[in-house]
């Protein structure tokens, strides 16, 4: 069995050296086509990947025209997630008093994932306010309706709910 750190790399023989590399992650929006980078001979091409949208998730495999291949995970999104390492807190409604302390993990313009700093009782479906401040020029004050679309142990995935389609705010962070 290999070793949890292995994974999403893949492994080549290079002149005799191993040659680890990550899969290449792609966001796929609106537009279809994906401009791929061969790592071998770093030739680019523009691919359209429509056929592939729908079926299971996990790596595919591409071949170059220098005739190396390599794999590519396809990530079709209505819009782009942006890493962070923002605190913030959220509270459970209705009702809810209590301001529980949240690491937000990523962001999209419709959803948060967030890791909870202490045990906590969520589970799929419940509604929370996610309160953080964006590390923009700005320092943005964010306050969010959502609900809970998974978890994993101390990591949860939601969806915005409040019914905005575009906050200038984030539109704005996704930007830079």
């Amino acid at each position: 069995m290999e070793h949890p750190a292995w994974d999403g790399l893949q492994k080549h023989v290079k002149k005799g050296i191993i040659v680890v590399q990550k899969t290449q992650r792609f966001f796929v929006g609106e537009d279809t086509t994906v401009p791929i980078v061969c790592p071998w001979c770093g030739k680019m091409k523009m691919i359209n990947v429509t056929k592939f949208k729908g079926h299971a998730s996990g790596p595919v495999k591409v071949r170059c025209t220098c005739k190396k291949g390599f794999s590519v995970f396809l990530e079709f999104r209505k819009s782009r997630r942006k890493e962070t390492l923002i605190k913030g807190y959220y509270t459970k409604l209705p009702g809810g008093k209590d301001r529980y302390r949240m690491h937000v993990k990523n962001l999209c313009m419709g959803g948060i994932h967030f890791t909870t700093w202490d045990t906590h009782n969520l589970k799929e479906g419940d509604k929370l306010r996610v309160q953080f401040v964006l590390d923009d020029k700005k320092g943005s004050q964010i306050e969010r309706l959502a609900t809970v679309r998974w978890i994993r142990h101390n990591l949860i995935g939601c969806e915005f709910t409040d019914g905005v389609q575009y906050h200038p705010d984030l539109g704005f962070y996704f930007t830079y």
